[in-house]
């Protein structure tokens, strides 16, 4: 249903996100002519360090304020960053680096939210016509996980549709 289709959403946004720095970075060399080492490290890491966060955070916001006003709160802020990222940054090499570090940050924060409220969401909510089961709470548990994988490979649809060189795919 409706909560099944969310939640693989949600987690293939997620790995698609976590994926798509590398087809930046290579977009930013082929403009930049370089990008330099600390400027690669942090626009891949701080996307991790806001999950982190973001799944502190959010699961507490989620206990807060209830679970479905926190998941909009997550989607929110997963897309400002990712619109952030793309198109708010601005500057010198460093000064647009550390925006769009700062922006991936805030995805991050979001992203590491869908996490623990669409884990919650999914046992919390099962289909209304039917009773809950345990085997039913868990198909819509595994409905976003089975696509976890998938938002990985679409970077690879990006690239090869826009014909990008220098970003490795596996088929």
């Amino acid at each position: 249903g409706k909560n099944k289709l969310a939640n693989a959403l949600s987690n293939f946004s997620v790995q698609y996100n976590y994926m798509a720095i590398s087809v930046a970075i290579v977009l930013l060399s082929q403009q930049d002519g370089t990008v330099p080492d600390w400027a690669e490290s942090v626009l891949t890491s701080t996307v991790f360090v806001g999950s982190i966060i973001g799944m502190l955070v959010m699961g507490y916001l989620g206990d807060a304020m209830g679970r479905r006003q926190a998941m909009e709160l997550t989607l929110f802020l997963s897309f400002l960053g990712a619109f952030g990222s793309a198109l708010l940054s601005w500057g010198s090499d460093d000064a647009r680096y550390l925006l769009m570090a700062a922006w991936r940050m805030l995805m991050g924060v979001g992203i590491g939210g869908i996490y623990p409220l669409s884990s919650a969401l999914s046992f919390e909510e099962p289909p209304a016509s039917v009773p809950p089961l345990k085997e039913q709470q868990q198909e819509l548990a595994e409905g976003g996980r089975s696509v976890h994988g998938r938002g990985g490979g679409a970077r690879c649809v990006v690239v090869e549709s826009a014909r990008i060189d220098g970003v490795e795919c596996e088929h």
